[in-house]
């Protein structure tokens, strides 16, 4: 909260009123600089160290009109919004009955976190590469006609969303009956009509927006580990993390949707913000290293170029912002009805936007702009 003195007489009262406040306000913060007036988020005991925005270079000015705006339901059904920078937890608000407890439904986001278990696996041999073809891990299911290419696709093909299935899932709404998304579900068996699906072009050469082979990541883990996806990532991220507090939504045959399905990875968002900058931190998280580097490069990577700079990586996408002549390169995560989470190298960053904007046509371009008309511009002065 900011505090502005106007040039007034005043009487002796009023004086000894504002010295009280601001000493309660100044013994109450972990930092007590003059020259930070915007309080830091909570400190408590999930390890993030918390920090003051100006401290660490951000306009506590340009993000308070952003708060404002928020609040104002200007920008609207927004849920959470968190920056860190330098490693510091600067800014933590919560709005639309949202609190800092509360797990989150990630959806698509999802799909980024199950890329990192891949890369874990392959680095300690439960799975050989992503180059792999997918029927080595998917031997039960016998009735598939794996002719026409299909058994070419590889796990890196499913990352990229280059299988060559034939899949419609962007282009129509999700309630749809037509939506290939929605047809899945409607479907007895998810994985299998995944699979069933005819391929439309050979592997490899055409991004085509895909959840169910997101979904195929899960049995891929399961059968090449003995263990299902949520328990894979509970020994191998979560724990690692101290997160200990989650939840992951299951098809009907009980495989953790690793692609987001309904929702998908539930989170916290402080801890969605750790995986977050387990990225940033070439895989590092409090001196453990939990996805390996070479991992976070290769799926950070752009695999798949579109037009405006923008790209595909390994379920995480690219965004190129122009913020006053800077060029400032965005890696992020993205899920249904608008969440996000970005990695930006450049500023040392990380930024979590959630919220609830289901079938609505500013869910994703609200984000944005918030991004490109304040968090960037505040970071970069």
């Amino acid at each position: 909260m900011r505090i502005r003195l106007k040039k007034q007489i005043i009487n002796f009262k009023t004086i000894f009123s504002v010295v009280l406040f601001l000493s309660l306000n100044i013994i109450s913060c972990r930092d007590n600089s003059s020259d930070d007036f915007v309080s830091p988020p909570k400190q408590i005991t999930d390890g993030w160290p918390v920090s003051f925005l100006a401290k660490q270079g951000i306009d506590e000015i340009i993000i308070e009109d952003l708060h404002n705006k928020i609040a104002d339901n200007y920008y609207s059904n927004v849920h959470s919004v968190l920056i860190i920078r330098n490693g510091y937890l600067v800014f933590e608000e919560y709005y639309n009955g949202y609190d800092i407890d509360d797990l989150h439904r990630l959806y698509s986001i999802t799909k980024s976190v199950s890329s990192g278990l891949i890369g874990i696996a392959i680095e300690k041999n439960i799975i050989g590469n992503a180059l792999d073809s997918i029927p080595e891990y998917l031997s039960e299911y016998v009735n598939i006609d794996w002719s026409n290419q299909k058994d070419e696709i590889t796990i890196a093909d499913l990352l990229t969303m280059r299988s060559g299935i034939d899949w419609e899932e962007l282009a129509i709404p999700y309630p749809d009956p037509q939506n290939s998304h929605r047809q899945m579900t409607s479907s007895n068996d998810w994985l299998q009509f995944v699979l069933q699906r005819p391929m439309a072009y050979p592997p490899g050469e055409y991004f085509e927006y895909n959840t169910g082979t997101s979904n195929l990541l899960a049995k891929i883990i399961a059968n090449s580990s003995g263990i299902e996806a949520d328990s894979f990532a509970v020994a191998f991220l979560l724990s690692k993390l101290d997160i200990s507090d989650f939840s992951w939504f299951r098809d009907p045959q009980g495989n953790p949707c690793t692609g987001g399905t309904a929702g998908g990875l539930h989170l916290k968002p402080r801890d969605l913000a750790k995986i977050g900058y387990v990225y940033l931190n070439s895989g590092i998280w409090n001196d453990t290293q939990v996805i390996p580097p070479d991992w976070i490069s290769e799926s950070t990577t752009k695999h798949v170029a579109f037009a405006g700079n923008q790209g595909y990586g390994y379920q995480w996408w690219h965004r190129q912002y122009n913020i006053s002549g800077s060029a400032i390169e965005t890696v992020y995560a993205l899920g249904y009805g608008g969440q996000y989470m970005f990695v930006i190298e450049q500023l040392d960053m990380i930024v979590v936007y959630l919220s609830g904007n289901y079938e609505r046509s500013f869910a994703y371009s609200q984000a944005l702009e918030i991004m490109n008309n304040y968090i960037l511009p505040a970071a970069i002065g």
